[in-house]
């Protein structure tokens, strides 16, 4: 499980899923570590201060993937560490669940890999270059807003390769 070099944890409860994306993201230079459960990420963190970014699957069997950023806050060490979250579902969330996750992006399955390793290259270009990373933003838009922003455009670009294949 430990790899000094990830930069993500992948936590997702279908270890074929889990294989497959860490593969895809390797191929793509980003350095991941994957786990199918809450308990082995919060193992994994522990034991990999490197990792930055966690994509993590909203449904975990019976938890909740949205979990992991209250076990991360409760944490005696972890909380003080910065982490940028990626959430992604299967369904529609409800509107009242994503206005509790403002700070955090969530992208409805499925999802084109390429705009989960550009979602991912802009969470870990965040911690770089936090201006660059969100586009050009004004000096009193929230973060979160302006990377809601720049999702969008991914969101456009994605609605755009679907119109021109049909």
């Amino acid at each position: 499980m430990g790899n000094e070099k990830a930069v993500v944890l992948l936590i997702d409860d279908d270890d074929a899923i889990v294989e497959e994306m860490l593969t895809f993201m390797g191929l793509h230079g980003v350095m991941a570590i994957g786990v199918s459960n809450l308990d082995d990420a919060m193992t994994a963190l522990q034991a990999n201060p490197s990792i930055r970014v966690l994509s993590c699957d909203v449904r975990l069997g019976r938890d909740s993937g949205l979990s992991i950023v209250t076990r991360i806050q409760e944490h005696a060490t972890l909380r003080a560490r910065p982490f940028r979250y990626l959430f992604l579902s299967g369904y529609q969330l409800l509107p009242a669940q994503l206005m509790m996750m403002l700070e955090h992006i969530v992208l409805t399955k499925p999802v084109r890999p390429q705009v989960l390793i550009d979602v991912l290259n802009d969470l870990l270009g965040a911690f770089e270059e936090p201006a660059l990373a969100v586009g050009v933003q004004d000096e009193t838009e929230p973060e979160h807003v302006a990377r809601h922003r720049r999702l969008e455009s991914f969101a456009a670009r994605e609605a755009a390769v679907l119109v021109g294949k049909s």
